[in-house]
């Protein structure tokens, strides 16, 4: 099971939640039952593709069903 995992991206984040969920042996019908959604918005939220960027709340609910939580790093740009 992992324990961290580390994102600079939006697009990290989304491949990070599939892992994570696969990790778990869940699937995208499992995940949207426990979050009260539909499977195709679990779908959305994994795609790295999506323009849409999901909300921070989405995504500490879609990580706490796996046990994990969100930690906020701010750091200064490489310029």
């Amino acid at each position: 099971m992992m324990k961290e995992l580390r994102c600079t991206s939006i697009e990290e984040v989304r491949i990070a939640l599939s892992k994570l969920r696969k990790s778990a042996g869940m699937t995208q019908k499992q995940m949207a039952r426990e979050l009260g959604t539909q499977r195709p918005n679990i779908s959305r939220l994994e795609d790295h593709n999506c323009a849409n960027s999901p909300r921070v709340s989405t995504i500490e609910s879609f990580v706490e069903v796996l046990g994990f939580s969100v930690e906020y790093t701010i750091v200064k740009q490489k310029k």
